[in-house]
């Protein structure tokens, strides 16, 4: 009977050992738990349902509607799905069976394995972080008005391709087998698989390069999205020599008309004043005196579209959008910009505020955000021809 005891005792504690030891290595679920939503290829929605129960259920609306559902596990921290569905079927090859979380802020995503590439290219070009569920990248239920802060949670491998800054270019050759190369390369931090839009400045036709070779300085580039920033069945014809090329493409050069006919240029932040000055012109007194007394009449035209929803248009990476943006209109009136050289391409003077090379810079503020401006004057018209508005300062060159 003892020896009973004993036996009996050493099972029951074999069978905690294996318990607890099933639940140290049991991968946690919790965190994945959830709806993900986001968009097909085809202008419809997706829904990924991870439930606690271990059931999937996959639901894709749009030209040619799928479900699967089945099973859910975690492999080396990958959500891995088993549906229940014929492998023979037309729709199987399209579901990825394989989902890797990515935790930014408050919010979390749920990518493809193997697709981080891609969430990097969208987070670059200002695609993400988006405000509503339509999106590439599937986005957790109730998440689009949640907080983004810092950077998103990439596996080490993968954090070299979401860029600080963006990567500007310009396309300097057309190459047999629709290729295009620029004139900024793998010096200038550009890596295979990354995408960048190409863009005529003011116009709305683009195309999306994707670096096949950093190659340097001069990366070259596979033409994958042509015509038409509205239709992705156009030629790529209408891309010419010259033409831009950034890692981000969020309200890029957006133009805005005024009611004096001064254009209003908005540029995402962290990029270059865009005009090109030539030699160290010093601008005539009168020249100046003229553009000041422009100015007075055009301030409050160039004010009146700065409006809450434009202001949230400048920044690449916003949070959720706010309505309470402002234009401190008072310190506006106030802002005085000075003379920094002539535009090579139009002739035209430029008035800024003064660089880190002279005054200190004074800003003029939205909420919580600086904003920056310069203006190039037409002396010929008498007038000013264009605004530029960006958000902290102009990077210097």
């Amino acid at each position: 009977m003892r020896h009973g005891r004993a036996s009996l005792s050493t099972i029951v504690g074999s069978v905690a050992a294996v318990i607890a030891c099933r639940a140290a290595v049991e991968p946690d679920r919790s965190r994945f738990l959830g709806d993900y939503e986001g968009e097909c290829d085809h202008e419809g929605t997706l829904v990924l349902s991870l439930r606690a129960d271990g059931q999937f259920r996959y639901d894709e609306v749009c030209e040619a509607a799928a479900r699967h559902e089945g099973r859910w596990s975690i492999r080396e921290g990958v959500a891995e799905l088993e549906p229940e569905v014929d492998a023979a079927a037309v729709s199987y090859p399209k579901l990825p069976v394989r989902w890797r979380i990515v935790p930014w802020g408050e919010r979390r995503y749920l990518i493809p394995d193997g697709q981080i590439i891609r969430l990097c290219n969208a987070i670059n070009l200002g695609e993400e972080p988006r405000d509503g569920p339509q999106g590439w990248a599937l986005l957790r239920r109730g998440d689009a008005t949640r907080r983004v802060t810092g950077d998103p949670e990439l596996p080490e491998a993968w954090r070299g391709f979401l860029l600080k800054e963006p990567i500007d270019g310009r396309i300097i050759a057309f190459e047999e087998g629709g290729f295009a190369r620029l004139d900024v390369g793998g010096n200038d931090g550009l890596l295979a698989g990354m995408m960048l839009h190409a863009h005529v400045e003011g116009q709305a036709r683009c195309a999306r390069l994707k670096i096949v070779c950093p190659c340097d300085d001069s990366a070259r580039a596979d033409i994958v999205r042509g015509g038409a920033c509205a239709d992705d069945g156009a030629e790529y014809a209408d891309l010419a020599l010259g033409d831009g090329a950034s890692t981000s493409a969020r309200n890029f050069l957006r133009e805005l008309p005024t009611r004096s006919g001064a254009g209003v240029t908005l540029v995402p932040e962290g990029r270059s004043l865009p005009v090109k000055l030539g030699g160290a012109e010093v601008a005539p007194p009168d020249v100046v005196t003229a553009f000041r007394t422009a100015w007075e009449k055009e301030r409050e035209a160039v004010a009146d579209v700065l409006t809450a929803e434009v202001l949230n248009l400048i920044s690449r990476r916003s949070a959720t959008p706010s309505t309470k943006l402002n234009l401190d209109r008072e310190r506006f009136g106030k802002l005085t910009l000075e003379p920094i050289g002539r535009d090579s391409d139009t002739g035209g003077w430029v008035f800024a505020h003064p660089t880190e090379a002279g005054l200190p810079m004074p800003k003029v503020r939205a909420a919580r955000r600086a904003l920056c401006f310069s203006a190039v004057f037409d002396p010929m018209q008498g007038r000013t021809v264009r605004v530029f508005v960006t958000i902290g300062a102009w990077i210097e060159e």
